[in-house]
């Protein structure tokens, strides 16, 4: 593969990385500031019919960890400081594992896709990130 060409996949590659770490902690903003839904239901005596139950959001502050680890995965890409961004997405992917089944079941998938392409940048070498695109 010619220089050029593993610059561009290179590239390619960071910047996948760079929005799916923002998705991430855009995500884990939202659980913080908006929350997760929750369902109430009224306590009524035994034998009694349930009344109606109502839904509504409660702030959720584990929230605050694909958060983080979503600005150390940018972070420790634009130092070039691999190994800050791949134990940053490595705490996005278990926190996306152990919250499967709640809040973090919408986090899999891309958390997956965040491993995958930080392999290609760690595989292709970092690029520069500076704020051009032209070589």
């Amino acid at each position: 593969m010619s220089d050029i060409a593993r610059s561009t996949v290179a590239r390619a590659a960071a910047l996948g990385v760079v929005l799916l770490a923002l998705v991430i902690a855009g995500y884990g903003l939202y659980l913080v500031a908006v929350g997760a839904t929750v369902v109430s239901m009224p306590a009524v005596p035994e034998g009694t019919p349930l009344g109606p139950t109502s839904t509504g959001t409660m702030p959720v502050l584990e929230g605050l960890i694909p958060a983080v680890a979503g600005g150390l995965v940018v972070v420790g890409l634009v130092l070039r400081q691999i190994w800050l961004a791949w134990a940053a997405a490595l705490v996005a992917s278990l926190f996306a594992a152990l919250f499967v089944f709640g809040i973090g079941g919408v986090l899999v998938p891309v958390a997956f896709a965040l491993l995958v392409l930080l392999g290609v940048v760690t595989w292709m070498g970092v690029p520069r990130m500076s704020g051009k695109l032209r070589h």
